[in-house]
């Protein structure tokens, strides 16, 4: 997703920062940002670790002010197969990096968006964030904190000048989705993905949920009666894959002046 939107904002004029913890991945976005005539900046490292990011952004944002920040960086991980509910460990690693992580980039870019009274705070949350996934609990209460701190911050930010935008995608073709073992209906690329965001960001839309039929599904659920709820649960029922959960990207647009 990272990339997808990196892509998605990447023409002449215009600078963009990758970031993320994999640096042959960060070179491979760069280049596939340059070879579209925008600028790019790599910043390797970990949303968990405050300072480093805390040093990129400042230096990145001293020389190129940044106007738009996608916060895309994320994990998922859950109960295993053989395995009721997922261990405290599993939600603590997953809390870390989808909300705390998400905090820290956040706080690390206002300041300066503040002082010029302007820019764009997107913040990517999911559809899992407007109803609880059963097999990833940490996941869902990462992205349902993340909609709430988001449309919490829009309200404190409007009169500042500053824009902010939730994104909810679906199920998208990303290492997150190949952890999820479970139905996924409406997966599409993240190049379908990034255009229905970028769409929803140009549009300032305080969220961008998608697909519909999900989304309308997320929002009537929380409404229904608990046995319809654990019967839509049970269809929906999801182990993760074994193994390290991986990370995805973030892209930190700065956009050249009048563009």
């Amino acid at each position: 997703m990272g990339e997808a939107l990196a892509r998605g904002y990447a023409a002449p004029g215009q600078t963009i920062a990758v970031v993320g913890r994999n640096g042959e991945r960060l070179a491979q976005v760069a280049a596939a940002v340059e070879a579209k005539g925008a600028k790019s900046s790599q910043g390797q490292v970990d949303v968990t670790d405050r300072a480093g990011l805390e040093a990129f952004v400042e230096q990145f944002d001293a020389e190129y002010p940044i106007d738009l920040v996608i916060i895309n960086a994320g994990i998922f991980d859950g109960r295993k197969p053989g395995e009721d509910i997922e261990d405290l460990d599993t939600s603590l690693r997953v809390l870390d990096t989808n909300l705390t992580g998400t905090l820290t980039t956040l706080h690390a870019v206002l300041p300066g968006m503040r002082r010029r009274g302007r820019g764009h705070i997107v913040l990517m949350s999911s559809l899992a964030g407007l109803t609880p996934i059963g097999g990833g609990l940490g996941y869902s209460a990462s992205k349902a904190a993340v909609v709430f701190y988001g449309l919490g911050l829009k309200q404190l930010l409007h009169p500042m000048g500053i824009r902010v935008t939730v994104a909810c995608p679906g199920f998208v073709e990303t290492p997150i989705t190949d952890r999820h073992l479970g139905w996924q209906p409406f997966r599409i690329s993240p190049d379908a993905a990034a255009r229905k965001i970028i769409r929803g960001i140009q549009c300032h839309r305080a969220i961008v949920a998608f697909p519909l039929v999900l989304h309308v599904m997320t929002r009537v659920a929380i409404l229904m009666p608990d046995f319809v709820r654990r019967i839509v649960g049970r269809v929906f029922s999801c182990h993760a894959a074994a193994g390290e959960t991986k990370m995805s990207g973030k892209a930190l647009p700065s956009l050249a002046p009048g563009e």
